[in-house]
């Protein structure tokens, strides 16, 4: 394989179903310090969500990959595998698929979903992309907060909103949560 893989170690229960990621976590601590069980070892299930190339990951290449494709490689690689598998998914058009489909997982006790916009651009960063979005709750609330505009960014070169609004940047009254929305 010329990639990088980019998903997460879940360890099964007797039952097959993932262990609490606090347990599982655990047992992956103990691989990785060398006190691992067979028992053990045979529950790891790995959950992949991408795939790029060596150069695009360490950005030694200029070529654009979009998550499309990037999910797609996943799929090629991982068809028939019982240990690497790609993440649930499912595809979403609109505002009331992701809210069904959000529900669906809350009512599974999973975590929560994260949106790609499939035709964006795979990007290499631990800050994340504008082409996805996470949606999960803590504990199954639901918050309300209070934020203030705290000013804007112009729109994309190149595009019609280019010297135009773009997007608003706020932050929450307490200070910890800041972030912008775009107009699209």
């Amino acid at each position: 394989v010329d990639g990088v893989f980019i998903g997460e170690a879940l360890v099964l229960d007797d039952s097959g179903e993932p262990l609490d990621r606090k347990t599982g976590n655990g047992v992956i601590t103990k691989a990785l310090k060398g006190t691992i069980t067979k028992a053990e070892v045979k529950r790891i299930r790995i959950q992949l969500w991408e795939y790029v190339s060596y150069g695009y990951f360490f950005a030694q290449t200029e070529d654009k990959l979009v998550y499309r494709d990037s999910f797609e490689n996943v799929l090629a690689h991982t068809k028939g595998n019982p240990i690497y598998s790609p993440i649930e998914h499912q595809i979403v058009n609109n505002f009331e698929e992701v809210m069904a489909y959000y529900k669906d997982v809350k009512e599974r006790k999973l975590e929560g979903l994260v949106l790609k916009n499939f035709s964006g651009v795979f990007e290499s960063t631990q800050t994340g992309s504008k082409d996805q979005m996470k949606v999960k709750s803590v504990l199954g609330e639901e918050y309300e907060a209070e934020f203030t505009i705290t000013g804007f960014a112009f729109g994309e070169k190149g595009t019609r909103f280019e010297n135009g609004l773009g997007a608003l940047r706020y932050t929450s009254q307490c200070g910890k949560i800041q972030g912008k929305v775009g107009s699209g």
